[in-house]
């Protein structure tokens, strides 16, 4: 069994709002101390033949020490609902609805997680029918979250079965915080690898080298939310300068 702590949602300039190559992502999460990423670029501008062309990219900027797994973040028709899916061939399509993405997800065998619940009330919108085709719910993202999750809405889903992911959302420097997804694998790392563990849910997140799970409740979470109050004044400082 191999441990791999992989960056989870991260976007290249393969999306339409980022900017950094997978090649320098690669290096950056490297030095890191990561051993992969979890690439997650938005449907927007994809289709199958610039999905394909997308994976041949991942699959250039890996190295032996470094997996970049390939993977898009879908989002419903009113943008309001996204799922992050990895291990599926075929492109599932702009503004596809969530019911019918993850039906099509789970028949090709790919993995999917449910994210950013907290954003936009999305977490109002979870139907209970999609737990079943979920690996995980997105508890803390970077993001939307800043340094303190927001334990109500992801515990909910979660209550359902899916795991507790973490999430980066990396679009530029600015959301880089020691996130990951901690994989068990069966052998060597490689993409295949990172898709079984995701699949059998071999998969557990971590934060500032411990588990995620300690910082949503109790002391952890207070601790979280004091660090999230300084980051929130230090931002709003620096926009005043």
């Amino acid at each position: 069994m191999t441990t791999l702590r992989v960056a989870p949602h991260v976007h290249s300039e393969w999306s339409y709002d980022a900017e950094w190559s997978l090649p320098r992502l690669a290096r950056l999460f490297g030095r890191l101390g990561y051993g992969g990423v979890l690439m997650t670029e938005h449907d927007r501008g994809f289709d199958q033949g610039r999905w394909e062309a997308y994976r041949e990219a991942c699959a250039a900027a890996s190295s032996t020490s470094m997996v970049v797994v390939p993977g898009i973040e879908y989002s419903d028709s009113s943008n309001l609902i996204h799922v992050t899916v990895w291990g599926c061939e075929e492109f599932l399509g702009e503004g596809t609805g969530t019911g019918e993405l993850l039906e099509r997800a789970s028949a090709a065998g790919a993995s999917t997680v449910f994210a950013h619940p907290g954003r936009g009330g999305a977490d109002r919108a979870f139907d209970a029918g999609w737990a079943d085709r979920l690996v995980g719910v997105e508890w803390w993202n970077r993001k939307y979250d800043g340094y303190a999750p927001r334990p109500d809405a992801g515990r909910a889903l979660a209550a359902h079965g899916p795991v507790p992911f973490v999430g980066i959302d990396f679009h530029s420097p600015r959301q880089l915080v020691p996130f990951a997804m901690v994989l068990e694998l069966d052998g060597p790392p490689s993409v295949a690898g990172v898709l079984a563990a995701l699949r059998s849910r071999r998969c557990r997140p971590e934060v500032f080298g411990v588990s995620a799970l300690r910082l949503m409740n109790g002391r952890g979470l207070r601790a979280a939310g004091v660090a999230e109050g300084a980051r929130k004044l230090a931002a709003s400082a620096s926009r005043r300068l």
